[in-house]
């Protein structure tokens, strides 16, 4: 799968393709279904944005993402995704009116044949422009508009990226799993504790979502290594965890892995006197 990145090269995107538009973290079967609801003759890409709009709006909040970089590519080409046009979301671009951002870039640069987006989409300077809104452009600048959605699970809920953290922060880590369709994964760079006596390799979350506090199961895919088990338990007071393998795996003082979560096995509860105690002082249940 291609990816374009900004608008200075756009030559060999193909013209009248259809565009799926939206932010795509976590890619799940809500996305999956988006994109199935694409295929078509014309080729299918996706425009999206970087950094996620919120980091930009919201910029003091949590981190909270749960598939930066490229891992979002690589679940959209799985997908059959042929491409993808990533727009970098500044203050100047989230200043262009709904009109603007149709006009310019999805007629003006992209040659949009067809839009396809989630039925709640909302583009262009705070957030004034919607579904209608898109079909009365298309109709002008001559590209259809197809909403999708929601799209609902066997209990009726629909697929979002925000049960998934949802479901993290509480622990649900089967929920999370559903409405991805696969485990939640993260890459991350290892630090190996050299004082520990058992493997013991710590990591910070970086830009992703931390889920709650306590201890999970997990495979870990080390470099060159193949995957193996591992318990990762989840800080209460930093932005961190850190990973305890069984057996004798000999970690490298510096790593990269990716590591997928599987399942909580105890939660981290403080004591009563609050979110200010050690670590070491907390109990697990």
């Amino acid at each position: 799968m291609r990816v374009f990145r900004g608008l200075d090269d756009l030559s060999e995107v193909p013209r009248s393709a259809s565009l799926v538009l939206g932010n795509f973290d976590g890619v799940h079967r809500g996305h999956a279904a988006l994109v199935g609801n694409a295929q078509a003759p014309a080729p299918v890409g996706i425009v999206t944005f970087t950094p996620h709009p919120r980091l930009l709006t919201q910029p003091s909040q949590p981190p909270f993402l749960l598939t930066p970089g490229d891992e979002k590519y690589v679940a959209l080409g799985a997908l059959g995704v042929r491409f993808c046009v990533e727009l970098a979301f500044t203050r100047e671009f989230a200043s262009l009116s709904a009109e603007e951002f149709v006009c310019e870039i999805l007629v003006g640069r992209l040659h949009v044949g067809r839009v396809i987006c989630g039925h709640g989409f909302r583009f262009g300077a705070a957030r004034k422009g919607d579904v209608a809104l898109l079909r009365q452009l298309g109709a002008r600048y001559g590209f259809s508009v197809e909403s999708v959605g929601p799209i609902l699970d066997a209990n009726g809920d629909a697929y979002s990226s925000s049960r998934i953290r949802n479901c993290l922060a509480t622990g649900d880590v089967a929920g999370a799993t559903a409405i991805l369709g696969r485990p939640w994964m993260i890459k991350a760079r290892l630090q190996r504790d050299v004082l520990a006596r058992a493997s013991r390799g710590y990591f910070h979350f970086g830009p992703y979502l931390k889920p709650r506090p306590g201890r999970y199961n997990a495979y870990v895919r080390l470099e060159g290594r193949g995957a193996v088990e591992a318990e990762l338990v989840v800080s209460e007071v930093e932005h961190a965890g850190w990973l305890e393998f069984p057996g004798q795996v000999a970690l490298r003082p510096e790593e990269d892995i990716e590591l997928e979560l599987i399942g909580l096995v105890a939660p981290l509860v403080l004591p009563e006197w609050g979110a200010e105690a050690e670590l070491g002082n907390a109990c697990y249940i």
